[in-house]
């Protein structure tokens, strides 16, 4: 697993989209990853940016290759443990791209 210096370049798309880029960076922010369900309809829209995120989500869930503390390092949003985070990852992949209808809720930091 990547280390507390983790900058996220690995993920698929990142060098590509700059918006994968600003949704890891700043949709995770505490403030705002409760209410990441408002992207959804932006995300389905944007197929280029859709197609992006779902090969980043896939990635990530499929692959782990960071653990709490790398991924709070870039996004600024602590999960209590690494199933937690990828817990959450699935959720929101599902919910974006899947058939879950409601919208992930994420654990309280």
């Amino acid at each position: 697993m990547a280390g507390s210096d983790w900058d996220g370049s690995d993920i698929p798309g990142w060098a590509e989209s700059d918006q994968v880029q600003r949704f890891y960076r700043f949709c995770f922010h505490p403030e705002i990853i409760d209410d990441l369900y408002l992207a959804r309809g932006w995300i389905r829209r944007d197929r280029k940016f859709g197609t992006y995120l779902r090969g980043s989500l896939d990635y990530l869930i499929e692959q782990r290759p960071v653990d709490t503390s790398a991924f709070r390092h870039l996004t600024h949003y602590s999960f209590r443990s690494d199933d937690e985070l990828y817990d959450f990852l699935v959720e929101l992949r599902d919910y974006v791209f899947g058939d879950r209808q409601e919208h992930p809720i994420a654990p309280a930091p």
